[in-house]
């Protein structure tokens, strides 16, 4: 008599694991497809700072101002920020200029940013 209820019993505590289940597959693909979505624009925004430092490095090896220099950014995507320590005449060791590039973007709600600190030549009026 008792047995006449334990398969509908059965059939829904089934439906309930596999819809845990799903839902943890589901909540599992989501997380990895916005993982994979950060991960792609990290990966474009570093490829985009690294092309800015190595024009920036070039002007300075070709002896060429970069102060006040206009980055590119032709998507409009990216914000370059380019911060540099002045070079000081009175101190004859101080042939190297302290630089920093920085790429904010727009990362889903939330913006995000990666620095980069080098040391750039800076040559006197006499060198050039």
């Amino acid at each position: 008599m008792h047995r006449q209820g334990t398969l509908l019993i059965e059939a829904l505590v089934s439906i309930l694991i596999l819809s845990v289940a799903l839902t943890l597959i589901m909540q599992s693909l989501t997380a990895n497809r916005r993982a994979m979505a950060r991960s792609t624009s990290f990966s474009a925004a570093s490829l985009a700072l690294e092309n800015q430092m190595d024009f920036l490095i070039s002007k300075s090896l070709r002896h060429e101002s970069i102060k006040d220099e206009m980055l590119s950014n032709p998507d409009g995507i990216y914000q370059f920020l380019f911060f540099e320590t002045p070079f000081d005449p009175s101190d004859p060791t101080s042939i190297l200029q302290n630089a920093k590039l920085t790429i904010v973007w727009q990362n889903g709600r939330n913006k995000s940013q990666i620095s980069v600190d080098t040391y750039l030549p800076e040559f006197s009026d006499h060198e050039k």
